[in-house]
């Protein structure tokens, strides 16, 4: 869980830091922005939006995450 991400950089999931083979799932999007979740650390790959207060279940993977403004 990050907590009030305010940030407008990338953000690798502190989570699954140094796993390479993990990954995180099932997010929910409590915010009032929209986040890119990309599937490699450092807001790399392919990527896919999560709207503000949406949620995704479990096959929606993810390493990093990017807060539009």
């Amino acid at each position: 869980m990050l907590q009030d991400p305010t940030a407008t950089h990338c953000i690798n999931i502190p989570e699954i830091v140094g796993h390479p083979l993990w990954d995180a799932f099932s997010p929910i999007n409590r915010t009032d922005s929209d986040v890119n979740l990309f599937l490699e650390p450092d807001c790399q790959g392919p990527w896919t939006v999560l709207k503000a207060g949406a949620t995704a279940g479990p096959l929606r993977l993810f390493k990093s995450v990017h807060f539009d403004e």
